[in-house]
């Protein structure tokens, strides 16, 4: 009925289900290259235990979330982002990201604001590097 995909860490994410959960790693090799690793781990149950816990939380799944536009005119039959498919969108959403980091208007330095997102990322895994190298892991 559901999923919930958190990032634990920047390249790192944990995804679970009423059946499954998955660990994914995120490794960009190129700004428009990038490999992705994931391992999943099932119940060892029935298919009848798996539908009585998808039955369980119906009640929750059922109201969480909602569409990605306002009004069902807004987007195509062929966008993405209105599939309800979250790997079609997460997809969708990282070429967009690549395709922007060739953009002549991609501007990486004194921007106060416009690329402070890739700054802070990279900051956050250079902290966690410098931590992990003081204390000897």
């Amino acid at each position: 009925m559901g999923a919930w995909v958190p990032m634990l860490f920047p390249g790192i994410g944990l995804a679970g289900s009423e059946d499954s959960w998955n660990i994914f790693i995120v490794t960009p090799l190129a700004p428009d290259l990038t490999r992705v690793e994931n391992r999943t781990k099932l119940a060892n149950a029935s298919s009848w235990e798996f539908s009585r816990q998808s039955w369980s939380s119906y009640g929750f799944w059922r109201k969480f979330g909602g569409p990605k536009y306002q009004g069902d005119d807004v987007a195509g039959e062929d966008d993405p982002m209105a599939s309800g498919d979250f790997t079609a969108e997460d997809v969708y959403a990282c070429e967009q990201q690549q395709k922007s980091l060739a953009s002549p208007y991609l501007e990486i330095g004194p921007a106060a604001s416009g690329e402070s997102p890739i700054i802070m990322h990279q900051q956050v895994v250079l902290d966690f590097m410098a931590a992990q190298e003081a204390s000897g892991e």
